[in-house]
């Protein structure tokens, strides 16, 4: 009998990397919920404590935008607060190539992973399965 994977959460605020990521995950057994909270902290906190998720994946465009700044300050401060409301889920941060103060602030933040984009998907299963 084989153990039931956990439940992952995946903000996508960008539509075809949520559904792929979905795919991805969903054939490797994963149960996997999609939304577009595009990191309201508030929302995915909410979805969250509906389930049993073991990692949430935070999806970051990776084109640049006039709204860039803000979204960064969402992203983190949505990171921090995952991790403070919700400490034992994986959280995983998917974007754009940033330079390395913004990764280092995501992990004072408490992330657990970064992927810049593009991305292997048998990397980024590796690492869900390691901290799971």
């Amino acid at each position: 009998m084989t153990k039931d994977k956990p439940n992952i959460l995946i903000d996508a605020e960008w539509d075809g990397l949520g559904e792929y990521l979905s795919e991805f995950l969903t054939d490797n057994d994963f149960k996997v919920t999609v939304i577009e909270a595009n990191f309201d902290s508030e929302k995915i906190i909410s979805e969250l404590s509906r389930g049993t998720y073991a990692v949430v994946i935070l999806t970051e465009n990776c084109s640049p935008s006039k709204r860039w700044p803000d979204a960064a300050k969402q992203l983190l401060d949505a990171v921090s607060e995952v991790k403070r409301k919700c400490p034992k889920v994986y959280c995983v941060v998917m974007g754009g190539q940033h330079d390395i103060d913004f990764v280092i602030g995501l992990e004072r933040r408490g992330i657990d992973d970064f992927f810049p984009l593009p991305f292997k998907t048998e990397y980024l299963l590796s690492r869900i399965e390691k901290a799971i």
